[in-house]
């Protein structure tokens, strides 16, 4: 497949369970992805708690998917 119609693919939601999920099958802690991520722990808990939403979700997807997170089928 062709890189440009990868990055066209539909992606999931990036919710706060979905978040959590994600951190959770990569066996991270919150301030462990925190650190792979750039930001902070507190940050990372904002967003598995939806206190605050992600600014760059295709971001944060792909990202957590370069760690080796594979999305389930919603």
């Amino acid at each position: 497949m062709h890189h440009l119609a990868i990055l066209r693919e539909p992606l999931p939601e990036m919710t706060p369970p979905t978040i959590r999920a994600a951190r959770d099958q990569l066996g991270l802690s919150q301030n462990e992805l925190a650190q792979l991520l750039g930001t902070t722990g507190y940050t990372i808990s904002r967003w598995e708690t939806g206190s605050q939403p992600v600014r760059l979700p295709r971001m944060l997807y792909w990202a957590l998917r370069g760690l080796g997170w594979q999305p389930t089928a919603q």
